[in-house]
């Protein structure tokens, strides 16, 4: 029996047949203004989102400012730059409030990584812009950085038409797909390969090494620091070495970091199909499919770190992580899970890289791509917490 993550179409890459340009230049069959246009649409935005954050975080207004400054906007971007700053403010009281550790903001800053503009079937233009937004938590000393990618659109005279700000928020309600690509011509994955034997696989058997169970001891502190590396060195960007699930990639993150520090891979071939299997967790860039279910899919990987029941006698032999009650019991290395309300299966997957001097967890994940969010920000979610001790 295997938990099968649920596929849902991906954001994917919009008007894909579009052309692309960077910002400052413009294409064949547009106004050449629409480079200067573009720029001042990015820059309004960004200035509404770093003034927005520098209210809510900072000032602690009640009603953080919104005005999307210097160009034209409609009703429906107005509304969208309000509930960015909404946003910023129920994070800011969540922290502030928070009654085991409260955390406040001294400083905010927003800057451009990068810009591309398409023009779409509708003539007006899609203006897509990662916003990285830089907070200083004082009493850490720590940056909590987010690379937010925003969507603007823009009609040919420059109005800003919507804002589409792809922050956790809303990826929470819009999740891409995390599944791999199915190899064709395999037989039913619920038939058993007559061929295989009764054991276990894992990487040091692909290397001709003895077989070696998964099995799973927590890791070694000098382990899990190695995982905490990796996931600070690639939080806010993508290792090139892997995959990136776009809209998705949160799992493929935290499980790139957990082999750094030490997880095997494990294949099972009682199964053709093994990849759908719980029980197993791998990932090989020239294959198809390029990983096992449980390496990018939150709820499969849940079950794989928690004792896979595709195998009930063996469960203890390949639980990877013990569940633990309280968030602040966290240790860096160890990962933190969420179950939306009102969702079947696992939304979204951390990794701790940062502890706090009173045990405030600080996290790290991709989609959007975050590096060391403090636990207080996102403890008012409506959400099912999933703590796990590696």
């Amino acid at each position: 029996i295997f938990m099968r993550k649920r596929r849902i179409t991906a954001a994917g890459a919009l008007c894909a047949a579009a052309l692309m340009f960077p910002i400052g230049s413009a294409s064949a069959d547009s106004s050449p203004d629409v480079g200067n246009l573009s720029s001042k649409a990015v820059n309004s935005v960004v200035a509404m989102q770093k003034q927005a954050n520098t209210d809510a975080f900072i000032a602690k207004k009640d009603a953080p400012a919104s005005a999307l400054k210097g160009v034209c906007s409609k009703d429906k971007a107005q509304k969208s730059a309000a509930n960015v700053a909404n946003s910023a403010k129920k994070m800011s009281q969540s922290m502030s409030k928070n009654p085991k550790s409260p955390r406040h903001i001294d400083k905010v800053d927003v800057t451009i990584k990068k810009t591309t503009t398409n023009k779409k079937s509708n003539g007006n233009f899609l203006i897509t812009t990662q916003v990285r937004i830089s907070r200083h938590v004082a009493e850490d000393n720590v940056d909590w950085v987010e690379v937010v990618p925003h969507e603007t659109e823009m009609d040919t005279q420059g109005c800003i038409v919507d804002i589409t700000v792809k922050d956790r928020d809303y990826y929470d309600k819009h999740p891409g797909n995390s599944l791999p690509e199915n190899p064709k011509g395999n037989p039913n994955p619920s038939q058993k390969d007559p061929t295989a034997k009764n054991n276990f696989t894992t990487q040091q058997t692909q290397n001709n090494s003895a077989p070696v169970s998964p099995a799973l001891l927590s890791l070694s502190k000098d382990k899990k620091q190695k995982a905490v590396d990796y996931a600070i060195k690639y939080a806010e960007n993508q290792n090139s070495d892997y995959y990136y699930y776009d809209g998705n990639d949160c799992t493929n993150f935290v499980s790139q970091a957990m082999f750094a520090g030490g997880w095997t891979f494990f294949k099972n071939p009682l199964y053709p199909l093994d990849y759908m299997m719980d029980s197993s967790w791998w990932y090989n860039s020239k294959g198809v499919p390029r990983n096992s279910w449980s390496w990018s899919a939150a709820e499969n990987f849940y079950h794989m770190a928690t004792g896979p029941k595709d195998y009930p006698g063996l469960r203890n032999l390949l639980r990877r992580t013990v569940i633990i009650n309280n968030i602040y019991d966290l240790e860096p290395g160890d990962i933190l899970q969420y179950k939306a309300a009102g969702e079947s299966n696992m939304t979204h997957t951390m990794i701790v890289t940062k502890k706090g001097n009173d045990g405030m967890p600080y996290l790290s994940y991709h989609t959007d791509n975050t590096l060391n969010r403090p636990f207080s920000s996102m403890a008012d979610k409506d959400v099912t917490w999933y703590a796990h001790r590696t």
